[in-house]
């Protein structure tokens, strides 16, 4: 188990080494790859490739990233830039979806919103006469949502028209999942509703022992749900025939994650399990220190989420064995998202983080003005995310954004082409971004290289 801290900045760097402990691509710290083209002074020209430093073997990106940003945490914040947020009238617990140019959102101010993805300007706004806690699901030009007014509404995405609503007998808090043709939701009337996409007519409905404010997970033909009272349900998508439950010692309000035969659910117990689909039957627990309200997700064979102890924890999917954790100071209701290796998160101590995945180095972190529950949504190299301040954030990844500009290239058979990267005495500006040179200073003594050829090795193909 590894405890996440920030980077040592003030041991020089031996070439050819990372720091003891520093994950790197090789076991032992001898890390393989390019060398880099002397920058000289001031500013380079031509392309900053990495051929020209013999001896000179950089530590993995990921690395020299994390240490970038422990150094421009703050006010010269460079990793992820703020692109629009949009207000509300009211905390947000609905977790955005991007779908079509657009991000939709609720909020407890009773308003399902479209937000253009580009200009943060409203499309349409929808009111319903509860609050709504439960995140929009967007399937073939249609948004579903629930609401505290016993309703679950599908909505035109284009221009948020009603095409039907269903009325339950609770309020509707849980996320909708559309699947085969069919909704999937629970009730605080203890019931999981299966629907019928375009009509909004109940094909079945099965009765649980509790509120069902999880949301359903559907995998193989197979509906996997929780329960405040305390299971883990598998049903039959066809018929709502309960196939197994498993129980738990509290109330399910995790949403279960299902890969590889096996499904992954917290409890209010603490504890994060690992089911067996075939038989229900537990193949392991992790013990948690706090209610474990957070869905879990899987990303390289990892299986990240929160808990009420204010800590991010990443399993070892098939033994449960910890991996690394980090400590945010505020309970970690938002469940992870995770993208190309970075998982991103909120919580209620008011930020979002970005970490990789496989060690938990932090990338990057952004504070919002108020508590954040919901799960952030990933679109490209953007973030969006639902917070307590009654904003949606959109937060773009430079460093996604720029690794994709690495890869995408130009026209068939010319090279592909990173940032432009220029340096002055002041500033090292990447693609127009300004970052201060004093920040960074740390870097050239640590590393022994110009810092415009440090940034050419983060960014690939980067132009000076």
């Amino acid at each position: 188990m590894t405890d996440i801290r920030p980077l040592d900045m003030g041991a020089p760097l031996p070439r050819g080494k990372v720091p003891a402990g520093t994950p790197s691509r090789e076991e032992g710290g001898e890390v393989p790859g390019d060398t880099f083209t002397p920058g000289g002074g001031g500013k380079t020209r031509g392309k900053l490739s990495m051929a020209g430093f013999a001896g000179f073997q950089p530590p993995a990106r990921e690395v020299l990233l994390s240490e970038v940003n422990d150094l421009l945490l703050g006010e010269n914040r460079f990793a992820v830039e703020k692109k629009w947020e949009f207000p509300t009238g009211d905390w947000i617990y609905s977790s955005p979806a991007a779908s079509d140019g657009m991000v939709f959102a609720g909020s407890r101010d009773k308003k399902i919103y479209a937000i253009d993805e580009v200009t943060g300007e409203k499309r349409w706004e929808f009111e319903t006469n509860g609050l709504i806690t439960s995140s929009p699901a967007v399937a073939d030009g249609v948004l579903y949502c629930g609401s505290h007014d016993r309703h679950l509404y599908a909505l035109d995405a284009a221009k948020g028209g009603v095409l039907w609503d269903f009325r339950a007998e609770g309020m509707v808090c849980s996320d909708p999942a559309v699947e085969g043709g069919k909704v999937f939701v629970g009730a605080d009337d203890g019931y999981l509703y299966s629907l019928d996409a375009k009509s909004g007519e109940r094909l079945w409905s099965y009765e649980t022992g509790g509120n069902v404010e999880s949301s359903p997970s559907v995998v193989d033909g197979i509906v996997y749900v929780g329960s405040n009272d305390g299971h883990l349900y598998a049903l039959d998508a066809g018929t709502g025939k309960r196939k197994w439950d498993f129980p738990t010692g509290g109330r399910v309000y995790s949403s279960p994650c299902v890969a590889g035969g096996v499904a992954y659910v917290g409890s209010d117990d603490g504890k994060l399990y690992a089911v067996d689909t075939a038989s229900g039957n537990r193949l392991w627990d992790f013990a948690t220190k706090g209610p474990v309200k957070s869905s879990p997700v899987i990303a390289e064979g990892v299986v990240l989420f929160g808990s009420d102890d204010d800590r991010l924890y990443a399993l070892d999917a098939a033994t449960g064995k910890e991996l690394w954790s980090y400590d945010t100071g505020r309970s970690v209701r938002s469940s992870p998202a995770v993208s190309e290796g970075t998982a991103y998160v909120g919580s209620y101590n008011g930020k979002v983080y970005a970490f990789n995945v496989k060690e938990g180095l932090r990338l990057w972190e952004y504070a919002t003005g108020g508590g954040i529950e919901t799960k952030p949504c990933v679109s490209g190299a953007m973030v969006y995310v639902g917070s307590n301040d009654g904003k949606v954030h959109a937060l773009k990844d430079v460093f996604v954004h720029f690794k994709k500009k690495a890869e995408q290239g130009g026209e068939e058979g010319a090279p592909k082409e990173g940032p432009r990267i220029e340096k002055t005495d002041e500033w090292l500006i990447i693609d127009g971004v300004k970052i201060p040179v004093k920040s960074l200073v740390n870097l050239e003594a640590k590393y022994g290289e110009p810092l415009e050829a440090l940034m050419g090795y983060l960014f690939p193909g980067g132009k000076a």
